[in-house]
């Protein structure tokens, strides 16, 4: 594809050095191996802008739904801020490269959410002066927006987590049923769940799911995407990996049928599909594979494609996903990942940055790095995390170098105690925040760790805040 839009260099071996090694396909021949470099130079595909594909627009030959920035440059020819403007959205035609107004973003609606067919039908944005927080959403063919009556004040702090989490609001469509959207929050409860959302009058119907250990936070649709189907089959929540709960239990079916099949099958999603349904891309990643591409064709399933193939899948660690108790009583969520070996192990602990973030660990390549070396490394869900409910996200208010800070420190207690870590060969590891924490670990009392590594760390939190 990226051939057919700009010009094909040569087999260009300085190129392909740099590049080193991971991209090459084991057992086969340097000189046999064909590789390509497309250099997007003046061509009708090339746009002055950044751009996020938004829909496909199966329906419309062609036609893709894109979303750029609205750049002001003030005169200077460049605008820094311009990936935070309101978006511009457009129907982009891939035959030859026009492209088509469909909206322009507003300081009131400045992002928009698009269903299916390419109609606008939700956005959210801050009323001016108010703070406030304000849902807006339209049916197709209305020309104006509603509001919901629902508006949520960000100087309160319960609100902070629907803004920093991410994950809340429209989410999907019912295809049979212009009027229903599907629609993530937790609506007073600790745990967001996945509602209906009936647009013609503008409030909550049923509950469809809501797990009582994580927060839902993304919704699936039928891989046979192409074909015209869109109906919800499963809600997506974080636990041991990406767990689902399914709504189709003919997806289902297939899921199940893929993860027989692959080797060391852990965290699965079908990339694409064709029109027929008969044809298949599947890729796969967890704690045995970094990355793999498998084609469903015929009947027949083969892999296509590695992202790190000269990785062993025995050369890597199990990951276990447990819960440890911290010492006010709160359960904190981590991920350990495990050498090969008899314990005790040297550990390193290995904070996320963010810290708002949601961190579920397939693979991870820094967690299998330190344990091919011999450390067990523990990915801790400290509180503040995403993912594991309001009154986790909640409970860090004011905590920072302080009960989160007690949070990693409670997982080095933890395993230490389960005789799996020795408790003099311990570190921390961090980039951002976790340099954040990786540099507060090395100034607390009592002294756990015997070495602290901070990347890029948040050294001074009301600096970076300014």
């Amino acid at each position: 594809v990226l051939a057919q839009a700009g010009q094909v260099a040569p087999h260009n071996p300085g190129v392909l050095n740099n590049l080193g090694n991971a991209w090459r396909k084991p057992d086969c021949p340097e000189e046999a191996e064909k590789t390509f470099r497309a250099v997007l130079r003046e061509s009708p595909f090339h746009l002055q802008a950044m751009l996020n594909l938004v829909r496909l627009l199966p329906k419309e030959k062609d036609k893709v739904l894109i979303a750029t920035d609205t750049p002001n440059d003030g005169g200077f020819g460049v605008d820094p801020f311009a990936a935070f403007t309101p978006r511009s959205y457009y129907k982009y035609d891939l035959s030859d490269g026009s492209k088509e107004l469909v909206l322009r973003g507003n300081p009131e609606h400045p992002t928009v959410v698009f269903d299916n067919e390419g109609n606008p039908r939700f956005s959210s944005s801050v009323e001016e002066g108010s703070k406030k927080l304000t849902y807006y959403y339209r049916m197709p063919g209305d020309n104006g927006w509603k509001k919901l009556p629902q508006q949520y004040d960000l100087d309160k702090h319960e609100n902070l987590y629907r803004v920093l989490g991410g994950f809340h609001g429209l989410v999907g469509f019912d295809p049979a049923n212009p009027s229903i959207g599907y629609w993530i929050d937790n609506r007073g409860e600790d745990k967001a769940a996945l509602w209906e959302f009936d647009f013609r009058t503008g409030q909550f119907g049923r509950k469809l799911y809501s797990n009582p250990n994580a927060d839902v936070i993304d919704v699936q649709t039928s891989s046979l995407y192409w074909a015209g189907e869109t109906n919800l089959t499963a809600a997506v929540y974080p636990g041991a990996k990406w767990e689902r709960h399914w709504f189709d239990p003919e997806e289902k079916k297939l899921y199940d049928l893929f993860g027989k099949f692959i080797p060391n099958a852990h965290d699965l999603n079908i990339t694409s599909r064709s029109r027929d349904g008969k044809s298949m891309v599947v890729y796969n990643e967890g704690p045995h594979d970094p990355g793999s591409y498998w084609l469903f064709l015929d009947g027949k399933m083969g892999q296509i494609a590695s992202r790190n193939p000269y990785l062993k899948p025995e050369q890597l660690s199990d990951v276990e996903f447990i819960k440890y108790p911290a010492r006010d009583g709160r359960m904190i969520p981590a991920y350990v990942t495990k050498p090969k070996g008899k314990g005790p192990f040297p550990l390193i602990v290995l904070p996320h940055g963010g810290p708002h973030v949601t961190e579920v660990v397939g693979y991870d390549e820094w967690g299998q790095f330190l344990a091919n070396a011999g450390y067990m490394v523990v990915q801790p869900q400290y509180r503040m995390s995403v993912g594991w409910g309001q009154d986790h996200f909640d409970s860090a208010s004011g905590q920072h170098g302080l009960k989160m800070q007690d949070d990693k420190d409670d997982a080095v207690t933890y395993l230490v105690k389960q005789g799996l870590v020795d408790p003099n060969r311990v570190a921390m590891f961090g980039w951002s925040y976790g340099g954040y924490a990786a540099l507060v670990a090395s100034q607390r009392q009592p002294q756990l760790y015997q070495c602290a590594v901070a990347r890029a760390a948040v050294a001074d939190p009301r600096k970076s805040h300014a």
